[in-house]
């Protein structure tokens, strides 16, 4: 049988290929380094989400569930950070940091 790289490899394999071989080639090109660098860290979100463990339907489910509530707070508001709605979007900001940037700091996201 074959080697095959999971998901995981072949997205550190494309974002090594960026950062080594393309970015050096584009760098004087202002707009085409910038486009290489977010997709670099776009491929760092994809490989952040695989290793935490959510499946591409479970990222499409969360993503549903946040426009859910996005249209509920427009509708009601919110009027105290300790509401219900005001738990729930703490905690979610928690996941999104997780994925989005985990070196940031969630100390300030009190419960």
């Amino acid at each position: 049988m074959q080697y095959r790289p999971d998901a995981k490899d072949l997205i550190l394999a494309v974002q090594d290929f960026l950062m080594k071989e393309i970015l050096p080639l584009v760098e004087d090109k202002e707009d085409i380094s910038y486009k290489t660098l977010v997709s670099w860290n776009m491929l760092g979100v994809l490989v952040r989400e695989i290793e935490n463990g959510y499946s591409p339907t479970e990222v499409q489910e969360f993503r549903k569930s946040q426009t859910k509530l996005s249209q509920k707070i427009r509708s009601e508001g919110i009027s105290s950070p300790n509401s219900q709605a005001g738990i729930e979007i703490k905690e979610r900001l928690r996941e999104n940091l997780k994925i989005a940037n985990p070196r940031y700091s969630l100390e300030n996201l009190t419960k």
